[in-house]
């Protein structure tokens, strides 16, 4: 026979297990935080890569009309920026992402000990969390995570 502390204890540990699934998505969230940053800090590389581009085509149409080596070393330096995404520093955010990915794979394992822990039949059925279901979108920043 089930008895109540039974159907309490198993109640017990499904909410134990949604609470971290709550947190798991908060932290999913704070993932796509990271990501929507790193989107944003890309984007604003580039935006300066193209006025850099802008101000050589300006030093370029100067050199047109009359050539000067300091012009050209200018060029030469600013040239230096340009395509180079390695100036673009988002390792606090790489860091931040695998620490965050790191507890979701925790919190993911709780889960799925949980679950394993209530029955699948009976008065305290077990409805299961997919945590399978990862909510990053932003493959393309993956690259940079």
């Amino acid at each position: 026979m089930f008895k109540f502390t039974d159907a309490a204890q198993m109640g017990q540990k499904k909410i134990t297990r949604n609470n971290n699934m709550y947190e798991t998505i908060d932290l999913w969230q704070k993932l796509i935080d990271i990501e929507i940053i790193v989107k944003e800090r890309i984007k604003a590389h580039y935006e300066n890569q193209k006025n850099v581009l802008k101000s050589i085509n300006e030093i370029e149409t100067l050199q047109c009309s009359e050539y000067t080596a300091d012009r050209q070393d200018t060029i030469n330096e600013l040239m230096k920026s340009v395509g180079n995404i390695k100036l673009l520093d988002i390792s606090d955010l790489n860091e931040q992402s695998k620490l965050i990915k790191e507890q979701i794979n925790h919190k993911t394992t709780i889960i799925n000990q949980l679950q394993e822990l209530i029955p699948k039949k009976g008065i305290a059925t077990n409805y299961s969390i997919n945590t399978n279901n990862s909510t990053q979108t932003c493959s393309s920043s993956e690259r940079f995570i």
